[in-house]
């Protein structure tokens, strides 16, 4: 037994229908020989009926030690149904149904036992039970594998896409065309006293591509401060379309179609375009990117380097982008007609690999 006492599970000790037993807290062995109707065994079902999580259940069982719950649980003991089973039936969502239909309160939703004590269930002969049971557990293992495929096969995905990555910016994805003007040729007109890096931070790259730092490729800078026209604030919640955009009569004017990055938060680096007129949000810049440039290409470069961009970012309370990294990166151009075959094939094989994905 453990010194501290007994251990007490909550909801959180529910994870996909089973029981863990990681993170308890513990109830001193006085209380919990005080409290005799909250101590729990082995094929137990415990069912939440209180909180957001209310109908949330699992059956005990290899409990490491003794054990209690807590006032958000009521416990099913003593139960003369195949226990397996009962558990299935009360994850059910004819189950769930009931739980709503007799749920109290909004701020904290409770059912009471009563209702749980008036709820049929279905009563199948015992052999049937055992059965059924089988056959549950049998497509739940299947299930699990699938899950468990599908997220390794994500993660190749991932992988794959990363590596398609590096060949594109290396010259190594599409063929070499002799006939191609140079690079230094557009990066001049971008900055006429242009000089190629003496010390290249890219081995081994094809003739006619050059290196440049990011900075005079794409700038950051924020839109033109407007008031007067009531346009939607574009903000990240906004863009991911997890919530309807807000009007506000001011701020800093991005047209449709401009590219922002995400400057603040967790997630710097990120890049959107903007779906409508609007109001620039607190946490982005536009990205200027140069004419002289296919813009698609420079958007591979930022996202190969969005990993490096997070794992620097700078301040505490809300991290941000690291602006002088970003500025400093120095990243692979070549010739123009190349970047636009790169971004075909990039974008060819990133659409085989989104709809392998899709079918999972």
């Amino acid at each position: 037994m453990h010194s501290g006492g007994a251990i007490t599970l909550s909801p959180s000790n529910i994870v996909n229908g089973r029981m863990s037993y990681d993170n308890c807290t513990y109830i001193s062995w006085d209380k919990y020989k005080e409290s005799p109707e909250i101590q729990i065994s082995n094929n137990d079902i415990l069912l939440v009926k209180t909180g957001s999580s209310y109908g949330k259940c699992a059956l005990v069982t290899d409990l490491p030690q003794a054990a209690t719950i807590n006032p958000q649980f009521v416990v099913l003991k003593y139960i003369s149904y195949n226990a397996a089973l009962l558990r299935y039936v009360l994850q059910s969502n004819y189950a769930r149904s009931n739980y709503e239909r007799f749920v109290l309160g909004t701020a904290i939703p409770t059912f009471t036992q009563v209702v749980l004590g008036d709820m049929l269930i279905p009563l199948p002969p015992a052999n049937e039970q055992i059965k059924i049971i089988k056959e549950i557990d049998r497509w739940f293992a299947i299930i699990d594998e699938i899950e468990s495929g599908t997220i390794e096969l994500e993660s190749y995905v991932k992988q794959t896409k990363s590596k398609i990555l590096d060949l594109a910016i290396s010259g190594k994805l599409v063929p070499q065309d002799p006939d191609d003007k140079p690079a230094i040729e557009f990066l001049k007109r971008i900055n006429p006293n242009f000089q190629p890096c003496d010390n290249s931070h890219y081995g081994n790259l094809p003739e006619n591509w050059e290196e440049i730092a990011m900075e005079e490729i794409c700038k950051l800078y924020d839109g033109e401060k407007v008031s007067g026209p009531s346009l939607t604030y574009i903000d990240v919640k906004y863009l991911r379309g997890s919530k309807v955009g807000e009007f506000v009569t001011s701020g800093k004017y991005v047209p449709q179609g401009s590219t922002l990055i995400l400057v603040d938060g967790e997630n710097s680096g990120e890049v959107f375009t903007t779906p409508i007129d609007g109001y620039q949000g607190s946490t982005f810049k536009i990205l200027g990117i140069t004419e002289y440039l296919d813009k698609e290409y420079v958007l591979l470069l930022i996202k190969r380097s969005q990993k490096l961009l997070r794992e620097n970012k700078v301040g505490s309370a809300i991290p941000h982008l690291n602006k002088k990294m970003f500025k400093e990166l120095i990243v692979p151009v070549p010739p123009l007609a190349e970047q636009k075959r790169i971004v075909a094939t990039v974008n060819m094989l990133f659409y085989k690999l989104d709809m392998i994905t899709a079918e999972l």
